[in-house]
C-alpha cells in the first residue's frame, strides 16, 4: 500500500542504467518545490521500490529490461501508477509503442534546461490526474457503498421505463433479482402501478423533466413508500423508502450528498461534468465558481464556451468535440475573467453509462499562468543569451554545468550532454585557471558584485584559447546555488595588443635611431662641409655628400621599418613569380643574375607589402654577397646604378628563368635564386639564397633580423628587419641559414594556403 499521502511531496523513482544521467535529472527536477527524486540504475530492482513513489520516470533503452517491459511489470503491481517514458531514442514508432502500452506521459531527452522544465510539468500534471482520479475513485465508491448501505431502495429508469439499476434494498422492498430485473419494463415487472399514482407521477415526471415528491400504498407489496424521482437526460432515478425510516433515510442521503461535494469541493483544481452535447455544465465544484466568478445558476444556464475569452472558443469546441468523439484530450485556455485571465490546462474524457453510451464528458482543470509565464520568461531570456553571441554558462553550487548556450558549444567543442552535469573548471581549465576562478567567487561574495577573471580555455580538441570571464554568483537568499558567466575570446585583443606593443617598440628604436644613428653621419656632414669652406677642397664635399647619402638610406629605411608593423587583415591570392620579378626589376642588382627555380607557388599576402619583402632581400645579397664576392675576386663591375640592363622573359615556364644585362659578357658568377620550398602542412613555402660567401661564422643568423645589425661597412642594418617584419605581419616564419653552395639563404613558411581568386 501506498505509505504517502497526496498532501505530501511528489516522490519520483528515475530509472536509468547511466548515473551521471541520473545525477542530471535529479538536479532540473530537485529545482522544483515539491519534487523529490529517488534514482535506480538497475529496472528490476525499481520493481521493489514502487510503494514509495508517486511517479516513475524511465529511460527506454536499457540492458536488461527496455522501458516498455519495465511498464508492464509496473502495471501488474500497481496498475494506476503514474509512468513517463523520458527517453533520447525517439521516433514516432516508440512513441506509438509507449502510447498504446499505456504510458502517462512521453517526453525526449535533449540538450537544453526546456526538456527538464517540459518533464517536470508532465510529472506534475500526471501525478495531479492519478491523485485526482484515485479521490473521484474513492468518491465513487463511496457512494456505490451509499446506495448499497442505504436503508432507501434506488432504481433507475431509462426512457423506455427499463430497469437500469437496482440496489440491495430496492431489491429486498421490491422482491426483485436485481440482475434479471435490469432492462425489463417496469410495468410488465408490476402491472399494478398501471392507473395508480405511481404511474401518474412517475410519467410526470419523465415527461416535464421535474422532479416529483410523493408517497402512497402499493398494495401488492403491502408497503407504504415514500417516492422521489428524478428525471435525467436517460431517464428517471427512484428513490424508495419505507414511511418508517423516512427521517433515517433522508439524513443519510443528505450525508452522503454533503460528502460528495465536500470531496469535489476540496479539490485544488476545477472538476466539472457536461452533458452528452458538451454545450452545458451539469456538475461542477466550487472551483469552478471561484475561478469564473459565476453563481451556480448562470453556471447552469450558460454556454461552456462562453467561459472563456473569444479567442480561445473555437479551441475549446473542438476539443470538447474531439472528446464526446471518444477521445481523451488535453489542452489549455484561459478564463474570461476580465484583465490577465488565468491559463488553465483541462484533462477532458468522456463519459459512459453502463451500456457504453456517451453520456456526456468530465474532467479537471489546473491553473497554470505562473508556469506559462515562467515558461516564457526562461524562453524570452535564452533568446535574448543566443542573441548575445558570446559563450552564456551556469553552474551547480558544486561547479557542475546546469546551463550552455549554443556559444559555449561552438567555442568549447563539447556538445551541450557532454558539458552538462561536468566540472566546468576541471572541463575547461588548467590549474592556474581553477586558482582564478576560486578567487574570483571570493571577489563576488566580498564586493556583491560581479568578477572578472582572465584565463586559459582548452576546447575538446586540446587547443587553449584565451578568454576573459565575467562571472556572478546565482542570486539566494541562503547558501551558495552556483555562477553564472559570459566568456569572451580575446585572442584578437591579445594580438593587437602584441602589435601595439611591437609598434611602440618600433617607435622607440626609430627614435632611438634618430637620435644617434643619423647624429653621426649628420655630425660628419657638417664637418665636412665646415672644412671644404676652408679649405675649398671638393674632396671634403664628396665625403659630406657619401654622409648625407647614407642618411637618406637610413631615413628611408626607417621609415619603411615604421610601416611593416602592423598586421595584414585582408590577404589576396598572390603570384609569387610575378612579385619577384617585379622586385627584382626596381633594385638596383649591378651585374647579379636571378633564378626562378621550378614553379612558384600562390600565397595569400599584401602584394605591396610581399614586394617590398623581395626588394630589401635583393638589396641585401647585392650589397653583402655581391659586394664580398668582387673584393674576393678582384673583379671590377660597373658601379650599381643601371637597372635598366635587366630583362625578363615573362613568356618562359620559369623552370629557370634569368635576368641579365644585354651584353651576356658584362655578367658576374654571382647568383640570387628564388624557389619553391617543400612544408610538411602543405601550405606554401619558398627561399631566396645566393652563391656569396654567406654568413660570418661567429654571427648568429637569427640575430640578423635584429633592427641595426649589418655585416657591411655603409650597411644601415635595417633591410632584414624589415624583412622580418613583413613576415610576421603575415603571420609567416622567416629562417636565416647557409644555402647548399654556402652563400646566404633565407626560407619563408606562411600560413595559409592561398584564396582561390
Amino acid at each position: 500500500m501506498n505509505p504517502i499521502t497526496e498532501d505530501d511531496d511528489i516522490h519520483v523513482l528515475h530509472v536509468d542504467d547511466d548515473p551521471a544521467f541520473g545525477d542530471l535529472v535529479a538536479t532540473f527536477l530537485g529545482r522544483h518545490d515539491g519534487v523529490v527524486v529517488h534514482r535506480e540504475t538497475d529496472p528490476t530492482a525499481a520493481l521493489d521500490r514502487l510503494d514509495a513513489v508517486d511517479c516513475v520516470v524511465s529511460d527506454y533503452d536499457m540492458p536488461d529490461l527496455d522501458g516498455l517491459e519495465l511498464l508492464q511489470r509496473v502495471r501488474a503491481r500497481r496498475s494506476d501508477l503514474p509512468f513517463v517514458l523520458f527517453t533520447g531514442k525517439g521516433n514516432e514508432e516508440i512513441a506509438s509503442e509507449a502510447i498504446a502500452a499505456g504510458v502517462s506521459g512521453y517526453v525526449q531527452k535533449g540538450g537544453g534546461s526546456e526538456r527538464y522544465e517540459l518533464l517536470a510539468n508532465r510529472i506534475r500534471t500526471v501525478v495531479s490526474e492519478a491523485r485526482a482520479t484515485r479521490r473521484a475513485q474513492r468518491v465513487t465508491d463511496q457512494l456505490q457503498n451509499v446506495y448499497e448501505r442505504t436503508t432507501d431502495g434506488v432504481v433507475a429508469l431509462d426512457r423506455d421505463w427499463r430497469y437500469t439499476y437496482v440496489n440491495a434494498r430496492a431489491a429486498e422492498v421490491l422482491d426483485l433479482d436485481p440482475t434479471t430485473a435490469r432492462g425489463t419494463d417496469v410495468w410488465t415487472a408490476f402491472p399494478a402501478l398501471v392507473g395508480s399514482v405511481f404511474e401518474t407521477e412517475l410519467r410526470r415526471a419523465m415527461e416535464t423533466g421535474e422532479s416529483v415528491s410523493f408517497d402512497a400504498y402499493f398494495e401488492p407489496l403491502e408497503t407504504h413508500f415514500d417516492v422521489r424521482a428524478f428525471p435525467g437526460e436517460d431517464g428517471l432515478s427512484i428513490y424508495l423508502s419505507d414511511v418508517t425510516d423516512e427521517q433515517y433515510a433522508r439524513r443519510q442521503l443528505a450525508s452522503e450528498r454533503r460528502l460528495l461535494d465536500a470531496a469535489l469541493d476540496a479539490l485544488d483544481d476545477v472538476f466539472y461534468v457536461l452533458d452528452d452535447s458538451g454545450e452545458r455544465l451539469v456538475r461542477w465544484n466550487d472551483g469552478l465558481n471561484e475561478v469564473t466568478g459565476r453563481s451556480d445558476a448562470e453556471l447552469s444556464t450558460v454556454a461552456v464556451t462562453e467561459l472563456f475569452v473569444p479567442a480561445d472558443r473555437e479551441a475549446v469546441a473542438q476539443t470538447i468535440e474531439r472528446v464526446l468523439g471518444g477521445t481523451e484530450t488535453t489542452g489549455a485556455a484561459r478564463f474570461d475573467t476580465g484583465d490577465e485571465p488565468p491559463v488553465y490546462e483541462f484533462r477532458t474524457v468522456p463519459l459512459y453509462d453502463e451500456n457504453d453510451v456517451l453520456v456526456g464528458a468530465c474532467g479537471i482543470g489546473r491553473d497554470v499562468t505562473v508556469q506559462r509565464s515562467r515558461a516564457a520568461h526562461l524562453e524570452r531570456v535564452e533568446t535574448i543569451i543566443e542573441a548575445l553571441g558570446d559563450p552564456v554558462y551556469t553552474t551547480g553550487n558544486g561547479g557542475e554545468l546546469t546551463y550552455v548556450n549554443d556559444a559555449f558549444v561552438d567555442l568549447t567543442g563539447y556538445d551541450a550532454d557532454t558539458a552538462l552535469g561536468s566540472h566546468a573548471a576541471e572541463l575547461l581549465k588548467d590549474e592556474a585557471g581553477h586558482e582564478a576562478v576560486r578567487d574570483a567567487i571570493r571577489r563576488a561574495y566580498r564586493e556583491d558584485a560581479p568578477a572578472r577573471l582572465e584565463f586559459d580555455l582548452y576546447t575538446a580538441d586540446g587547443e587553449a584559447v584565451p578568454c576573459e570571464d565575467n562571472l556572478s554568483l546565482l542570486p539566494t537568499d541562503g547558501p551558495f546555488r552556483g555562477t553564472a558567466g559570459v566568456i569572451r575570446d580575446v585572442s584578437r585583443r591579445h594580438e593587437r595588443e602584441a602589435t601595439l606593443r611591437r609598434q611602440r617598440d618600433q617607435l622607440d628604436e626609430f627614435a632611438a635611431v634618430v637620435s644617434h644613428d643619423l647624429q653621426n653621419p649628420l655630425s660628419v656632414a657638417l664637418g665636412h662641409v665646415q672644412l671644404a669652406r676652408e679649405t675649398a677642397s671638393t674632396d671634403r664635399l664628396d665625403a659630406a655628400e657619401d654622409a648625407l647619402e647614407r642618411m637618406d638610406r637610413l631615413v628611408d629605411d626607417l621609415l619603411e621599418l615604421a610601416r611593416t608593423g602592423a598586421v595584414v587583415d585582408d590577404p589576396q591570392p598572390v603570384s609569387l613569380a610575378d612579385v619577384v620579378v617585379d622586385a627584382w626589376a626596381v633594385t638596383d642588382t649591378a651585374d647579379a643574375t636571378l633564378t626562378l627555380d621550378g614553379d612558384l607557388p600562390r600565397v595569400s599576402a599584401d602584394p605591396s607589402r610581399l614586394g617590398g619583402l623581395f626588394e630589401n632581400l635583393f638589396r641585401n645579397a647585392v650589397e653583402h654577397g655581391l659586394t664580398a664576392t668582387r673584393e674576393s675576386t678582384g673583379r671590377e663591375s660597373r658601379p650599381p646604378n643601371g637597372r635598366a640592363g635587366a630583362s625578363v622573359d615573362r613568356t618562359a615556364e620559369h623552370h629557370s628563368t634569368e635576368l641579365a644585362d644585354d651584353d651576356l659578357s658584362n655578367r658576374t658568377d654571382f647568383e640570387v635564386r628564388v624557389g619553391a620550398l617543400p612544408t610538411d602542412d602543405g601550405t606554401p613555402g619558398f627561399f631566396v639564397e645566393d652563391d656569396g660567401p654567406g654568413f660570418d661564422a661567429d654571427i648568429d643568423p637569427q640575430s640578423l633580423f635584429d633592427p641595426g645589425v649589418s655585416t657591411a661597412p655603409d650597411g644601415t642594418g635595417y633591410g632584414l628587419a624589415i624583412v622580418h617584419d613583413i613576415a610576421v605581419a603575415h603571420d609567416w616564419q622567416v629562417d636565416a641559414t647557409t644555402a647548399s653552395t654556402g652563400g646566404a639563404r633565407f626560407e619563408f613558411r606562411t600560413a595559409h594556403p592561398a584564396r582561390p581568386d
